[in-house]
């Protein structure tokens, strides 16, 4: 069962992620990104941010980086699982459209600790949408 965790389940959606066309590291065992992420996140914090410089270098480093080498349509792994990055708007709102069958499987302790409307599913994230949607109408981002 480990080792299916461990490697095997990882290595398969590895293998399909990339068949969809996204691009990224390759597993590594356990910890994945992990470590390039915390070496990525320190080095950017020890360098001062100029008035002209990206905002996204810095706040995002090791997202900025991924996106910069691998595309916009790109994955990182954390720990086992991967974490996919869209940045194209029509397959994020169309994500958002079929909210009923892009579902995350979370455990219950994961609900717990982490709270938002990220993490809401079915009835309770219909509601927050709908809260939250006049807020993002493309007349009151301007």
């Amino acid at each position: 069962m480990r080792l299916n965790w461990l490697w095997l389940k990882p290595k398969k959606l590895e293998k399909f992620i990339r068949d969809q066309g996204f691009s990224g590291n390759s597993y590594k065992v356990l910890l994945g990104d992990m470590r390039e992420l915390a070496k990525t996140t320190k080095d950017a914090e020890s360098k001062p941010i100029g008035l002209s410089d990206n905002i996204a270098q810095p706040i995002l480093p090791f997202h900025h980086h991924i996106i910069t080498n691998y595309g916009k349509n790109s994955f990182i792994w954390m720990g086992p699982g991967p974490i996919i990055n869209i940045t194209d708007p029509k397959i994020v709102r169309e994500i958002f459209k079929k909210h009923d069958i892009f579902q995350e499987q979370r455990s219950s302790v994961a609900k717990l600790l982490v709270s938002g409307m990220v993490v809401y599913e079915g009835e309770q994230r219909l509601k927050v949408k709908k809260l939250t949607t006049p807020h993002f109408r493309l007349d009151k981002l301007k």
